[in-house]
């Protein structure tokens, strides 16, 4: 969405590749950090109860930075983070309070 004339207005653009909890867990645990999910059963389920809850645009945001084949690391909080998307991981974080 975008703001224009003082309303909020639908910005149409072409889709960015994003994958499902499931899939996207398959990259985030073998980062192994150390405030990540050390399960995929735990990343799903995590990943899943943000979907549902207030922090699912900042994290759609993260998942179409992220791409199809993201390679994931450790922030300095030891957070999992792909190199190029930070502030959108930061948005995230800051929205899920980890």
């Amino acid at each position: 969405v975008t703001c224009e004339g003082g309303a909020w207005q639908g910005l149409e653009v072409f889709p960015a590749e994003c994958l499902d909890c499931a899939a996207i867990c398959e990259f985030v645990v073998p980062a192994a950090c150390s405030e990540g999910p050390p399960e995929l059963s735990d990343c799903v389920s995590g990943c899943e109860a943000v979907l549902a809850g207030d922090c699912r645009i900042p994290f759609h945001h993260t998942l179409a930075c992220a791409g199809g084949a993201p390679n994931f690391g450790c922030d300095a909080m030891g957070r999992p983070v792909v190199a190029g998307c930070e502030q959108q991981f930061a948005n995230l974080y800051m929205c899920t309070g980890l």
